[in-house]
């Protein structure tokens, strides 16, 4: 096996948006993190939405990972904490007839948390059979990342994969939700779906209890160039005050820089305590929304997040009354796709 950088052509490596700036995998620019709350510069560094993408006819794969932190809890499982997931473009996966979307063939994942390991792909022939197959990985949701190399045969070709479909990365910036916590693995949040569905580049803010309408962030998002912004903190808020003295502004840093940037605004899909308590919040959202087309803005849409789930699916559909589980995400993906669509 020739273990190689992922940083290194022709690897394609995406989601982190600022990368050659930083060198590493934090999800921000480094020069802003002293302008943000503790919390968001420690969630900031965990790699959720990162993919790795690459062709090769190699018969074996492995992933040699060394960790910049080791964030080890009982709540996650191990496919979320340190898990690669392996995707393929194929004809033929496992001997079934698949379309040429990308589909899941397996989890690369250590049996504990180390800080440094190395894990075999446990392929089967017929996924690994010599040809050259188009690999998507998705890097972990929570373990930041130090370093990444992929191990493949020494006589094994290797080139750079296809182009996306949408090549313009689509952008989420939202809470723990949007991070995809606590989804299975790392290629069930929604965003990954939305984006697998779409053959879009992705790029995921999604920061666990952090988000908060932060400016320094949104000035951030407004450097890049992307084919839509999913706004999605509602979760985030403290209350419905804080809403309304970030949400507005939030939408407006993003415009300064972008003015015809496609935005999709999402409230909280909370249902179990109450459509009333959650009612404040969206009206605080639809008004950003009611702002934005009275002033013209052609390129924003709303979606209530309220009519995610009955009252009745909350508990079914999450893992602890908050986070989806992958149902409640495939759900979530359902019901935001059409928007994100419309806007492309």
């Amino acid at each position: 096996m020739l273990f190689r950088d992922i940083l290194n052509e022709p690897f394609e490596i995406t989601g982190y948006p600022w990368l050659k700036e930083n060198g590493d995998f934090n999800r921000i620019p480094n020069r802003i993190m002293g302008e943000l709350e503790d919390q968001l510069q420690w969630v900031a560094r965990q790699p959720s939405g990162g993919m790795i993408r690459f062709k090769t006819n190699s018969r074996r794969l492995s992933i040699d990972v060394e960790l910049l932190r080791n964030e080890s809890s009982c709540t996650c499982s191990q496919a979320l904490l340190s898990g690669f997931d392996v995707y393929i473009k194929a004809d033929i996966i496992a001997g079934i007839k698949a379309d040429k979307g990308m589909r899941f063939v397996g989890n690369i994942c250590p049996e504990n948390n180390p800080i440094q390991y190395c894990v075999d792909f446990p392929a089967d022939p017929e996924q690994m059979d010599g040809r050259m197959n188009e690999f998507l990985i998705y890097t972990p949701l929570q373990n930041p990342l130090k370093s990444v190399k992929v191990g493949l045969e020494q006589s094994a070709l290797i080139e750079k994969p296809e182009s996306f479909a949408v090549q313009k990365p689509i952008l989420f910036y939202g809470s723990s939700i949007t991070c995809g916590f606590s989804a299975s693995r790392p290629g069930l949040t929604y965003p990954a779906r939305i984006t697998r569905a779409l053959n879009a580049n992705l790029i995921n803010l999604g920061f666990g209890g952090a988000a908060k309408g932060e400016k320094a962030i949104a000035r951030a998002i407004g450097e890049l160039d992307l084919s839509c912004c999913v706004i999605d903190y509602d979760y985030n808020a403290p209350n419905k005050e804080h809403l309304e003295n970030t949400h507005k502004e939030f939408y407006l840093e993003i415009r300064k820089a972008r003015s015809d940037l496609p935005i999709v605004l999402i409230s909280a899909p909370f249902n179990h305590k109450g459509p009333e308590y959650f009612w404040d919040r969206r009206k605080v959202i639809e008004s950003t929304y009611q702002f934005a087309l009275r002033n013209g803005d052609k390129n924003i849409s709303y979606i209530n997040g309220g009519e995610f789930f009955a009252e009745e699916e909350w508990a079914d559909f999450t893992v602890d009354m908050l986070h989806p589980n992958d149902n409640g995400f495939a759900r979530m993906a359902e019901k935001i796709l059409p928007a994100i669509t419309a806007s492309l």
